[in-house]
C-alpha cells in the first residue's frame, strides 16, 4: 500500500526556465540589522588580555636590537637592512595587528 501522506513529486524535465527575478534588498537589509545588534563586544577574551602588553615588550626588545647594531662594527647597508626589517615588524606590531584583532568576532 502506497503511502498518501505525502504529495506525489513528478520527476521530470522542466518546460519553463528559472526566472531570476527575485529582490533581496529587504532580506540583505535585515542581515545587515540583525549583525549590528548581534555582535559581542569587543573585549579580548582572558587568554589574549596580555596582548597590548607583549606588543609593547617587543616593540622595545626591536628598539633595543636596532641601537646594538647601530653601536657595533658592521656595514651601513646592513644596519639600513636591519633597520627596514625592524621597521616593518614595529609597524604591523603597533599599526596592523590591532585593525586585524578590531575585526575579529569575538
Amino acid at each position: 500500500m502506497p503511502n498518501t501522506t505525502y504529495p506525489n513529486y513528478e520527476t521530470k524535465f522542466s518546460t519553463s526556465p528559472v526566472e531570476h527575478k527575485a529582490n533581496t534588498d529587504a532580506q540583505m537589509d535585515l542581515y545587515k540589522r540583525d549583525e549590528k545588534t548581534q555582535k559581542a563586544p569587543k573585549i579580548l577574551p582572558f587568554e589574549l588580555e596580555d596582548t597590548q602588553q607583549l606588543i609593547g615588550d617587543v616593540t622595545v626588545k626591536m628598539i633595543e636590537f636596532r641601537n646594538k647594531v647601530h653601536s657595533s662594527n658592521i656595514s651601513e647597508v646592513d644596519k639600513k637592512a636591519v633597520d627596514e626589517i625592524i621597521d616593518n615588524i614595529i609597524t604591523s606590531l603597533t599599526m596592523t595587528l590591532p585593525r586585524q584583532m578590531d575585526k575579529l568576532y569575538l
